[in-house]
């Protein structure tokens, strides 16, 4: 018999394959061997996620943090959720709190400094991806995003020092 521990593992695989319906259905029978696996309905919830459905996402992200409140994960993409639909100021609630929970959570550190952006606040939104660039600086979208900042800023060499990273990383994934 199949666990439930393997069909959340292959539904990971058929939802980074891009075959949602599919890892939904692995995700579906796998809480009916754990209805109350807070690890499987974010899982799922992600698919939702990525299929643009945040209703559904934000409904299983509820009950995933209700579940296990103390994961920084789940806070932060029910933020990411919550921002989407247009509760922005839900959403940086979310990431306030994933942060509480994991100060060196570099989505969430990035996802706060997409809410000060959008908000005009651009020192602010410089420290949240300076820190999420130190501690994830392989990933492009903080330096996109930093970049973006000190454009804002009118710090035409930080500009540079972040677009000339965001390039590198950007040819380096291709």
């Amino acid at each position: 018999m199949v666990s439930a521990d393997q069909l959340n593992t292959e539904g990971i695989r058929l939802s980074d394959a891009g075959k949602y319906d599919k890892a939904l259905f692995a995700f579906n029978t796998a809480l009916e061997l754990e209805p109350a696996n807070p690890r499987i309905i974010y899982n799922m919830a992600l698919v939702f996620i990525r299929k643009e459905d945040y209703p559904t996402a934000r409904e299983l992200l509820q009950k995933a943090v209700t579940l296990e409140p103390q994961e920084a994960d789940f806070h932060c993409d029910l933020g990411l959720c919550l921002y989407r639909m247009g509760e922005r100021e839900e959403g940086a609630a979310e990431y306030e709190r994933a942060l509480e929970l994991d100060p060196v959570h570099s989505t969430a550190w990035n996802n706060r400094g997409v809410f000060y952006f959008q908000k005009g606040e651009y020192a602010e939104a410089e420290e949240c991806f300076r820190t999420s660039v130190n501690l994830n600086p392989d990933w492009e979208d903080n330096w996109f995003n930093l970049r973006d900042t000190y454009e804002m800023l009118g710090d035409r060499k930080k500009w540079k020092e972040a677009h000339n990273m965001y390039r590198k990383l950007s040819r380096k994934k291709n």
